[in-house]
C-alpha cells in the first residue's frame, strides 16, 4: 500500500481506532486525511476519491493532506478507510491505471 486515507474528523472517540491504525497496520505507510478541508458528511468518502484522482494525476501529494512524513514517489495504491458512527467501516482500494 502506498498511501492511506483515514477519516479522523476529530471526534476523540472514534478517532481512537484511526490512532490505533496509525501506529500498528500503517505506521510504515504515508498517511493522509481530508476531513478537515471538507468536514463530516454522508458522501465525504467522495472527495477524497477526487483527492485520490488528483494525485494519481500529478504524481503528488499535497503536504496538508499528510498526518506522518513517510515518503512516496509515485503512488499506484491508495486506501480509503472511513467509519461512520463507530459502528459502519468501509475499505476502497483505488489503483492508478
Amino acid at each position: 500500500m502506498d498511501l492511506v486515507f483515514l477519516g479522523k474528523n476529530g471526534d476523540l472517540e472514534q478517532d481512537k481506532i484511526y490512532n490505533e491504525l496509525q501506529n500498528t497496520i500503517f505506521a510504515n505507510t504515508c498517511q493522509l486525511v481530508y476531513k478537515h478541508l471538507a468536514g463530516e458528511f454522508n458522501t465525504v468518502t467522495g472527495f477524497a476519491i477526487w483527492l485520490s484522482c488528483l494525485i494519481f494525476k500529478k504524481q503528488q501529494i499535497p503536504a496538508i493532506l499528510k498526518l506522518n512524513d513517510k515518503a512516496v514517489k509515485s503512488p499506484k495504491n491508495i486506501l480509503l478507510y472511513n467509519l461512520s458512527s463507530n459502528n459502519s467501516h468501509s475499505l476502497i482500494l483505488l489503483q492508478k491505471p
